[in-house]
């Protein structure tokens, strides 16, 4: 399956116009689950790296990752 990690975003509401405040993300490594949960400010960009991304709803929170400039582009892939 490769490397796997799950992300999502916190906003202030569930419309295209709210802002996103908080991103969490998990991933496994050396069998141990590492998780952190980060204000969008002090989120600097998406980790890279992995062959899976996973998300509750991915349109909605890629695009709030992209709002906010944490990810400079989504792949054609997605």
């Amino acid at each position: 399956m490769g490397k796997v990690i799950a992300i999502d975003t916190e906003t202030t509401g569930l419309g295209w116009e709210d802002k996103a405040f908080c991103v969490s993300y998990a991933w496994k490594a050396f069998d141990k689950l590492n998780s952190h949960v980060e204000r969008i400010d002090h989120f600097p960009h998406v980790p890279t790296g992995f062959d899976t991304w996973v998300f509750h709803v991915a349109k909605f929170d890629l695009i709030k990752l992209l709002q906010s400039g944490r990810l400079k582009t989504i792949s054609p892939n997605v």
